[in-house]
């Protein structure tokens, strides 16, 4: 899975993403993501944009985790 020190970060995530847990994925993704990126993470992990977001499975949280990790500067990161 991942280390430790993730895991107050990856709290953080989720929280941030379903502080309005009936906004669509797209929306909810783009309070950290730039929609650029929406995009290539919703193709990359077969995301439905148009599903709420606590529609995501357990899997696809992590992958979007670990791509904000990836391509989202720290300084944008929630917390």
């Amino acid at each position: 899975f991942f280390d430790f020190k993730f895991k107050a970060k990856y709290l953080a995530f989720i929280s941030c993403l379903l502080e309005k847990p009936d906004l669509s994925v797209k929306t909810a993704l783009k309070s950290i993501f730039r929609k650029s990126q929406v995009r290539s993470i919703s193709e990359k992990f077969g995301l439905n944009l148009n599903a709420q977001i606590v529609c995501l499975s357990p899997s696809q949280w992590l992958n979007c985790f670990l791509e904000m990790l990836e391509v989202v500067p720290e300084k944008f990161h929630p917390s």
